[in-house]
């Protein structure tokens, strides 16, 4: 069986119903808006809720931000214009990797380009949006970039 898709992850988890990703879906057709972010906009499911259902989808695991704090060599250690250039944060470091925290997870992209830089292979976890932005907003004072680049992969 192939993967998932995130509606039918959020049903198969109950969190939403069968007659809500219908509702969704019509809204998607209607508008061109992303599955994810739909089901959000329409109170079926929080944020947190759809970006958990993702990790699963893309098997990364999930970090929630609010219960953690990051530390300042890492802070210090990691470039500022990449994390607003990015809108990453970075967790933790080791020899052989640095740990990510992102909101996106199809951004392979950056994932090759920091391997590239920093010499190491890079390990990612997600998380939503809103928490990643109160983090980077509180460890690099940081303003929050456009959301709606987020919903890119909701609609997976």
């Amino acid at each position: 069986m192939g993967r998932m898709r995130l509606g039918r992850r959020l049903i198969r988890s109950q969190i939403i119903t069968e007659s809500q990703l219908e509702n969704a879906l019509h809204i998607q057709e209607a508008t061109g808006k992303k599955i994810g972010e739909i089901i959000v906009e329409e109170k079926y499911a929080t944020e947190k809720q759809v970006v958990q259902a993702l990790a699963k989808q893309f098997k990364f695991r999930y970090i929630d931000l609010t219960k953690i704090d990051i530390d300042k060599e890492m802070i210090e250690f990691f470039p500022k214009s990449i994390v607003a250039e990015r809108w990453i944060l970075p967790l933790e470091k080791s020899e052989s990797s640095i740990t990510i925290i992102v909101a996106d997870p199809l951004d392979s992209a950056t994932f090759t380009n920091l391997e590239f830089l920093f010499g190491c292979k890079i390990e990612i976890i997600l998380t939503h949006w809103q928490a990643l932005t109160e983090s980077i907003k509180k460890y690099y004072q940081l303003e929050p970039k456009d959301k709606d680049d987020m919903w890119i992969v909701m609609s997976l």
